[in-house]
């Protein structure tokens, strides 16, 4: 990656931190508030995919993984490597996976070529996609790679991970909210 890619990188991410960082959910787990720590209902969504959409409120009753992540990083295609590997120990009905690219420079092709490469078949979105995208990214703190949360049929989130998730780990969260 050249150093200006990454300076637009550093300067996007900073830019939606600071336009919507007074607006983002905030971390109220006492209260049954939206927040984004285990416990804390999950802000809602309802993004733009590669291949078409996911709102999170379609998605009640069943289980979401969702995770953050950018097409050229390699901790990014370990992990995509662990969430494929939990997927496949999962049942396909009742569990949804969603990645969302953090990095401004991926566009619709190149998420495709990460999917492809990474063999992980599920919902992709990016900055290219919509607006909600960058409100979903401020609302969830995603300003990392590999930030992943799984919500809960009811909307609550029961696992978060700020690092390369375990397949062990997914599965056991996703099965504890079944």
């Amino acid at each position: 990656m050249q150093k200006n890619d990454m300076k637009k990188i550093v300067l996007s991410l900073a830019a939606l931190l600071l336009v919507g960082g007074g607006c983002a959910a905030k971390d109220t787990s006492e209260s049954g508030a939206v927040g984004v720590r285990v416990g804390d209902m999950a802000p809602a969504f309802d993004v733009q995919t590669v291949d078409g959409s996911f709102s999170l409120e379609q998605k009640m009753g069943g289980v979401v993984v969702m995770t953050s992540m950018a097409s050229w990083c390699p901790t990014c295609m370990v992990e995509a490597k662990q969430l494929a590997l939990a997927a496949s120990q999962l049942p396909s009905d009742g569990v949804s996976f969603l990645s969302i690219s953090i990095d401004p420079t991926d566009d619709a092709a190149k998420i495709n070529v990460f999917r492809e490469d990474q063999n992980t078949p599920w919902d992709y979105a990016g900055l290219f996609s919509d607006e909600a995208v960058q409100r979903l990214i401020i609302d969830y703190k995603m300003t990392q790679r590999e930030k992943t949360y799984v919500i809960g049929p009811d909307g609550i989130i029961v696992y978060t991970d700020g690092g390369i998730s375990v397949a062990d780990k997914i599965v056991d969260a996703v099965n504890s909210a079944l």
